[in-house]
């Protein structure tokens, strides 16, 4: 069945539709070893088989299809080493659970989801083959672009026919004019980086499509331009009317000279809606897909709907002050300080949502004035195109935010490697009070320098490949750099620290040496980026060994249910000691449109012998997810002592 799926695909692609001619087309020899050695035919369970290629050219996703209905990640990935034969990277093939009911349809379903979360879902997918537990079981998945409980962006798995919640995850995260007079080419003034490194603006040549407006091959830009418009929003205060921004597209000036004048510090933030960071973007972003492309990054596999970019500048938010502010038409929006990749995704007919960036008209300054930021959040879209990882998952150690670190990470390395310098955004940190938002040139190490958030989380791994780099000649860099790219698919969306290790350092061996893939992992067990056990040992009495921790790992003010902290302290004494921990908490002081804004209780827990071990679930009966430890609920399994909400960090003892 596999090899018969693997022909067809071959066939297709071919012409004349020969095995061996598709073999050419695809570097790949189906006779050493066959796939049916690889993965036997019995394996899949009855699935059949729907192969989609990945990476460069030499990888392939295996999705599942069993009657209409595919995987919704692929059963089994296939690498071809550098003599071309297949190996398995990952092969995970389970049995399929059938529904044994008629779907609701996707509105009675968003019906549901309201009555059940008080909150009707903003995307309703389609119905994929989903693997939870033990078997692939046919699911939708819902996704909110709001806040849902303990969570930022949640996507909901849930059974179709009954809306009952099976599983849940959070979406780290991530928009034409008069006729060109012909005599110039189409041009904009950018910054070469951004206003402090590169305080100069350069005269570039803009693509032929910007003489009627700003789009181009991968991005159509537009502006928030404050019209006093506002939007129903269903929230915990009901339905109320909040200020938004409306997308405008620029209208081009004549002949696309898109010459304007940068306001990197704007006297009003709130009002600011410059036209320079408009075709900024543009310009840096058709770069950005350029290099990324050069380095093997393949867009021609995806649907057209996502290889193009929905990019909005100079975004502000609604102002939360009071419930006043949030409504009024003739009041200022907020200013943002921040930009965000938002990924496609696909109704439930199985359409696809366009992609979208989105940078936020700062307090100080603008985020779309800064290369490295417009880099960084491409960077996103790079990884979220080839399956590579994302979100925060759980573990028996708790929320884990390896998946989302890692895709920070990987977005920080794309902007140092094009820049040619491992600071991040100097403006943009400048304008928040730093020097730079991040480095990648430090010693971070797992698990002393995790916190549970996914952009400080990243820099154990950012950090070990900036370092390995810098050894190399510029030659071995590219193929580090494109090593990097097609390790992706093989990382997959929640592929932690030890799978992007071996992957990364597999890609290494084939397309550099032996010896550097063996430089590259030395460099990654130093920090124990291979291994990150996330248990920190108390080695040394009246030292601080933890100065801060985030839980969920991004949205500090949704703290609804309770969720493990990721990183446990290990105290190996003889006697009786003292240990001290301090719990700090804040209100928001804005509008709490969704019940979030209050901290809620803290749980401490700790134990004699090994590990507090943890286990998730969604209870039906008590409409909440519920976190046992050590197989019995909360507060039974281990001592405990349950604190109330504290504020200013007042501490508490324990002995």
């Amino acid at each position: 069945m596999l090899l018969t799926a693997l022909s067809a695909f071959f066939c297709a692609v071919a012409s004349p539709p020969t095995i061996e001619r598709a073999a050419g087309h695809f570097p790949i020899d189906l006779r050493q070893p066959s796939f049916e050695t690889l993965i036997p035919t019995h394996d899949f369970e009855g699935l059949e088989v729907d192969v989609r290629p990945a990476g460069f050219g030499h990888t392939l996703h295996l999705y599942g299809t069993d009657r209409t209905l595919r995987t919704a990640t692929p059963v089994a990935t296939i690498r071809l080493d550098n003599r071309r034969r297949p190996r398995i990277v990952s092969h995970r093939i389970l049995p399929v659970v059938p529904s044994t009911a008629p779907p609701l349809t996707p509105d009675a379903l968003r019906a549901a989801l309201n009555l059940h979360l008080g909150s009707a879902p903003d995307l309703v997918g389609p119905i994929r083959l989903w693997a939870v537990g033990d078997a692939y079981r046919p699911l939708r998945a819902v996704s909110y672009d709001h806040p849902i409980r303990d969570m930022a962006r949640p996507t909901y798995l849930v059974d179709p026919s009954t809306g009952r919640i099976v599983d849940r995850f959070d979406a780290t995260f991530e928009r034409p004019g008069h006729t060109s007079d012909g005599r110039k080419a189409p041009s904009a003034l950018v910054y070469p980086v951004d206003p402090i490194r590169t305080p100069e603006t350069v005269d570039v040549r803009m693509p032929e499509s910007t003489r009627f407006g700003l789009t181009s091959s991968h991005f159509d830009v537009y502006n928030c331009v404050d019209l006093g418009e506002t939007y129903r929003a269903n929230t915990d205060l009901g339905e109320v009317d909040l200020r938004m921004c409306t997308h405008r597209s620029p209208l081009p000036p004549d002949g696309g000279q898109w010459r304007f004048s940068p306001v990197p510090y704007p006297e009003d933030t709130n009002l600011d809606e410059d036209d320079f960071a408009g075709p900024h973007l543009l310009w840096h972003g058709e770069q950005t897909i350029a290099s990324l492309t050069a380095l093997g990054l393949p867009l021609d596999d995806r649907p057209s709907e996502w290889q193009r970019l929905k990019t909005l500048s100079n975004y502000r938010l609604t102002d939360l002050s009071s419930e006043a502010a949030m409504s009024d038409p003739e009041g200022p929006l907020s200013a943002y300080d921040n930009a965000f990749f938002r990924r496609g995704r696909e109704t439930s007919e199985g359409e696809p949502t366009p992609p979208e960036l989105v940078f936020g008209q700062g307090t100080v300054g603008d985020f779309a004035y800064d290369a490295d930021v417009i880099i960084h959040e491409i960077g996103h879209f790079a990884v979220w195109t080839q399956g590579g990882p994302s979100y925060v998952r759980t573990t028996e150690h708790g929320s884990s935010a390896e998946p989302g670190a890692l895709n920070e990470g990987l977005a920080d390395y794309f902007a140092a490697i094009l820049t040619d310098d491992p600071e991040i955004a100097t403006y943009s940190g400048d304008a928040l009070g730093r020097s730079y938002i991040r480095t990648l040139d430090g010693e971070a190490r797992c698990p002393d320098s995790l916190m549970g958030q996914v952009h400080a989380d990243s820099q154990p791994f950012s950090q070990a490949l900036w370092s390995y780099r810098s050894t190399l000649e510029p030659t071995d860099q590219a193929l580090l750099d494109r090593s990097i790219v097609d390790a992706l698919p093989t990382i997959g969306s929640t592929g932690g620290f030890s799978t992007a290790v071996e992957a990364v350092v597999a890609e290494v061996d084939l397309q550099l040496s032996a010896a550097h893939a063996e430089a590259l992992f030395t460099e990654f067990s130093r920090r124990s980026v291979h291994a990150c056990d996330p248990h920190v040992p108390v080695t040394e009495s009246g030292v601080e060994v933890r100065s801060y921790s985030l839980v969920p790992a991004f949205y500090p003010n949704s703290y609804h249910d309770p969720i493990p902290g990721y990183v446990q302290f290990r105290i190996n004494e003889d006697g009786p000691i003292d240990v001290v921990v301090e719990f700090i908490q804040r209100k928001s002081t804005e509008v709490d449109l969704y019940g979030t804004n209050d901290p809620q209780d803290v749980l401490f827990l700790h134990k004699s012998g090994g590990p507090i071990v943890h286990d998730g679930y969604f209870d039906d009966d008590l409409d909440r997810w519920v976190w046992s430890h050590d197989g019995e609920l909360v507060g039974t399994a281990t001592r405990t002592a349950e604190i109330g909400a504290t504020f200013d960090g007042p501490e508490v003892e324990y002995a």
